[in-house]
């Protein structure tokens, strides 16, 4: 029997060992008595080895607290290792374990004791197994740091998702990362959602994903101590460079940060194409209302506000030493009111534009501007700078053939050149030429003939299907307009047809008149004057829908009769003014 005791006594044992392998001692306390066993534990054979026996282990306990469990732990401790308390504590079913400091080597650790109640007979028993847990503790409270790492970057990260497309919260110190991404661009990457070293797998990823001629710029702004040196001198980097994604194109800002701890980067990453795009749109935009700024809207030339700007330019060149060779040209528009006066406005606008195209044509690699109603200005550089002597030549040659023939524009001009031993300012060139223009100018005036033959201008500026169209017009509006005399103007061009009968009772020119209306103003009572005005206005601009009046006219004797108007404009499909149709009643 006893060796079969001691058999079952050494099973025991072994196995209370394996179960206790990872606790350092153990105690065995008679709950009634108070006596206990201490037993240490053999890790290597799962055995428990008898240190000592002692008679008050809960009054041992609380003293040997004194000294050696942690000061901030010990009256807690004190007060749950009380006999009473712990078989309180047991009966309500609460955590039957101590969890507490002991000092070790000068340092607190973490220790747990857990407590089984024991029942033996008529005796009852505790056993207290005491473990160290500091392995355990640092454990949990680097899950939570690292949780309320996470939950940090979560919340920055999420707070940051209206601007970023990823965000990378690194460690300093580390180099460990985190990602967060917050929309789909990028998710063909694969890129890994943590990672222990930021900066290599940064360099490993720009191998494959960088557009050629970013790579070494890219690598070069995704390194630790660039971005350490460049923080260090303002809060945010931002830099912009392409990648390449899924075979695309990728335009994208690198965006960094220090956290406010300074321990972290946060990395932004956003796609910027669309913003690339609207930034393209929104230059061309502004490029082109730059140049329309600095356009004459009706020759298509440089404006008065662009040659400003160009003489600026040059005079900052002078004026900083750059040596400029140049000459400028100074154009005046000979007869412009003449022709505005006698056959209209559309006529002084055709007269502007093919002065505009004769200079242009024989300056053509020279900037040409008008700078007034009937102001040309042409600065002349490179090749027509040396060959400016000839140029100028066959521009005065045009002008004095378009003067004999009585066709063309007839332009006074003149001109000269910078010379640094004169001149020290390009305005002092502008008024040199403009004086040899108004030289020119005054000869020009004084051997011009007189422009009286309105009908030869005429030829030259409406095509002759509109003319037909006109007469076809006209004769349709005379059948159906009996006992009435009608007339009718092509708009674009100022050009009229009258019935003969009106034409011979007042002595007009012809039945075919450019700037009709400007001529019958000259027929029509002065008190009269300003409602005729006013009520052709008015069917021009659109606020009446046709003309209806009744005004007096002067006959060829100097007597005034009454007669009434009647018209209406007639647009094309675009709501553009084409004809001006009438007729006249109870005027002969």
């Amino acid at each position: 029997m006893k060796k079969e005791s001691d058999s079952s006594s050494i099973i025991i044992n072994k196995i209370a060992g394996a179960l206790l392998f990872d606790y350092i001692s153990v105690y065995y306390v008679n709950a009634i008595t108070n006596e206990y066993q201490e037993y240490s534990v053999d890790t290597k054979n799962h055995s428990l080895i008898m240190e000592k026996e002692g008679q008050d282990f809960f009054d041992n306990m609380a003293k040997n607290a004194e000294w050696m469990v942690y000061e901030d732990d010990r009256r807690i401790f004190q007060r749950d290792i009380q006999k009473e308390n712990l078989i309180y504590q047991m009966q309500i079913g609460a955590i039957r374990s101590i969890r507490y400091r002991l000092m070790v080597d000068g340092k607190p650790v973490y220790h747990i004791v857990r407590l089984i109640r024991e029942m033996q007979k008529n005796d009852e028993y505790f056993i207290f197994g005491v473990q160290n847990i500091e392995n355990e503790i640092k454990r949990e409270e680097n899950e939570k740091e690292l949780k309320k790492e996470r939950d940090i970057f979560n919340r920055i990260a999420e707070s940051l998702t209206a601007y970023f497309d990823i965000i990378y919260y690194v460690n300093i110190e580390n180099d460990h990362y985190l990602e967060f991404i917050s929309k789909q661009i990028f998710s063909s990457l694969e890129l890994p959602e943590e990672g222990e070293d930021f900066w290599t797998d940064s360099a490993n990823n720009a191998e494959y994903m960088s557009y050629p001629e970013d790579k070494s710029l890219i690598k070069s702004i995704f390194k630790k101590s660039f971005l350490l040196s460049v923080l260090r001198q303002k809060k945010v980097f931002s830099s912009t460079y392409r990648l390449f994604i899924d075979g695309n194109i990728q335009h994208t800002r690198f965006t960094a940060g220090l956290s406010s701890d300074k321990t972290h980067f946060i990395l932004g990453i956003e796609n910027i194409n669309e913003e690339f795009e609207k930034e393209k749109e929104y230059l061309s935009a502004l490029r082109l209302a730059n140049e329309e700024a600095r356009r004459d809207e009706m020759t298509g030339i440089k404006n008065k506000f662009a040659y400003h700007e160009l003489e600026q330019s040059m005079q900052n060149s002078i004026e900083n030493g750059v040596s400029l060779q140049f000459a400028i040209v100074v154009c005046d528009l000979n007869n412009l009111k003449q022709i505005n006066d006698m056959f209209g406005h559309n006529a002084g606008d055709k007269y502007i534009k093919d002065a505009s195209a004769l200079i242009c044509d024989i300056f053509s690699h020279s900037p040409v501007f008008r700078i007034g109603g009937d102001e040309f200005v042409a600065i002349l550089t490179d090749r027509d700078y040396y060959d400016r002597e000839r140029l100028f030549k066959k521009l005065r040659f045009h002008v004095s053939e378009n003067q004999k023939s009585g066709t063309g524009p007839v332009l006074a001009s003149g001109m000269a050149a910078f010379d640094t031993c004169h001149e020290k300012k390009v305005s002092e060139v502008f008024v040199f030429a403009d004086r040899n223009m108004y030289e020119n100018k005054k000869y020009l005036k004084e051997i011009q003939p007189n422009i009286s033959s309105h009908e030869e201008f005429i030829e030259q500026n409406i095509p002759e299907n509109q003319k037909k169209r006109l007469d076809s017009l006209f004769e349709a509006l005379s059948m159906i307009s009996t006992n009435a005399s009608v007339y009718l103007c092509n708009m674009r061009y100022d050009y009229s047809r009258w019935a003969k009968s009106i034409v011979e009772h007042f002595e007009l020119p012809s039945e075919y008149m450019y700037a009709a209306g400007v001529l019958w103003e000259k027929y029509i009572h002065p008190d009269d004057l300003e409602k005729y005005r006013k009520g052709v206005q008015a069917v021009f601009i659109g606020t009446a829908a046709g003309l209806d009046l009744s005004y007096r006219v002067r006959k060829p004797d100097g007597s005034y009769i009454l007669c009434s108007s009647q018209g209406i404009v007639i647009r094309d499909e675009k709501e553009e003014p084409v004809y001006f149709a009438g007729l006249f009643r109870n005027l002969i």
